[in-house]
């Protein structure tokens, strides 16, 4: 795995424990979105060049269809510190098998969304994301980052970083 042979690449705050299972292996999370604000030099920095260059030469993108999703998002939770990665919770997304619809108080009756079928803003790797970056960025805190439930599915790109 990439982070393994490359730990001096890592941010010292990353997100990486987002990313990886009890056995550290890749759980499968990424945003699931195609809204992102991007410093473009984050995608011409050394660390993500090589993080590119080594996917590319495994061969993902041809053979397995690897998508920009996951590629951005593992981007973002290793070279950057949890505290430069937003997730915009008031913004909807919808994907043939995903749907986010925004929340809080302004966003309500200004879109089209069943918040019934809307599976990200509760689903596991959503949830993890805030948990884990509220232990980055605010350990003391007292409002946990996620109440309610949690919705569960089995990872889309399981195999994008596993040795399977």
């Amino acid at each position: 795995m990439f982070a393994l042979e490359h730990p001096e690449l890592i941010a010292p705050d990353s997100l990486w424990q987002w990313l990886v299972d009890e056995h550290g292996q890749y759980n499968g999370c990424h945003f699931w979105s195609n809204f992102e604000i991007v410093d473009l030099s984050f995608y011409r920095s050394p660390a993500y060049q090589a993080y590119f260059d080594y996917l590319d030469r495994a061969g993902g993108f041809f053979y397995e269809r690897w998508g920009d999703a996951p590629v951005h998002s593992i981007a973002a939770a290793l070279f950057l510190n949890a505290s430069q990665v937003h997730y915009f919770s008031d913004i909807g997304y919808f994907h043939p098998s995903v749907v986010s619809c925004p929340r809080g108080a302004r966003t309500q009756g200004s879109c089209v969304c069943d918040a019934n079928k809307s599976f990200v803003q509760d689903g596991f790797c959503t949830v993890r994301f805030l948990q884990v970056k509220q232990s980055i960025v605010d350990p003391n805190a007292t409002v946990p980052a996620h109440s309610g439930v949690v919705r569960y599915a089995e990872p889309v790109v399981r195999t994008v970083f596993s040795n399977e």
